[in-house]
């Protein structure tokens, strides 16, 4: 983790602590709450169209507490018995939940999207499926990433990233992809995408 990462994270656990001040932990629905069985659980839990999580086992309902994790989304931990009677435990997104439910996928898209940006508003109308692409575009567009060498995760400049792409000789020991990596202090792939312009492609 960067410490631009560790800075992020610390500022997601900031705004969970206002955030599960404020959670209805109570079992009285919300207003137009609806839930539904979360699938491959046997009818154990249940997730609501606004995000909150149930648990029904031993006969005696709750709800979850959710957790945050360093990207800043919330989740919770589920379990079910396995075939040698142990309980297996899976920690799954909230937002995925919701989607799974209440979310019409009819392209199959792999990914969820906030439409806001804001990744504990996990109310059914606020996500949306979408591809890898689509999701890192609407991050963007949302202020939740930064494209190019504006990223806060950036370690080249534009006259590093020229310099490599004229610089770079495929094979050798001092301009190649490795020999550039060390100089630069980055991965070799990372190197290869930059000559190929999978990266920094707004640098020319």
């Amino acid at each position: 983790m960067t410490e631009y990462d560790k800075k992020r994270y610390e500022q997601y656990k900031l705004a969970y602590a206002a955030f599960i001040a404020l959670y209805p932990f109570g079992l009285e629905d919300l207003q137009g709450e609806i839930w539904a069985d979360i699938e491959g659980y046997d009818g154990d839990y249940q997730e609501s169209n606004y995000g909150r999580t149930k648990s029904l086992k031993f006969g005696k309902a709750k709800i979850l507490r959710p957790a945050v994790d360093d990207k800043g989304y919330l989740h919770i931990v589920l379990s079910k018995k396995s075939k040698t009677k142990k309980s297996k435990y899976k920690k799954i997104r909230v937002h995925r939940l919701v989607a799974q439910c209440f979310v019409p996928n009819p392209e199959n898209k792999p990914e969820v999207n906030h439409e806001d940006g804001i990744k504990f508003n996990n109310y059914f109308e606020n996500l949306k499926p979408s591809t890898r692409t689509e999701n890192l575009q609407h991050a963007v567009k949302t202020g939740l990433k930064k494209s190019g060498v504006q990223n806060y995760n950036s370690k080249l400049t534009e006259e590093q990233v020229r310099k490599i792409r004229s610089s770079y000789i495929k094979g050798d020991s001092k301009f190649g992809t490795t020999g550039l990596a060390k100089e630069y202090g980055v991965s070799p792939s990372t190197i290869w995408d930059i000559v190929n312009f999978k990266r920094y492609k707004n640098v020319k």
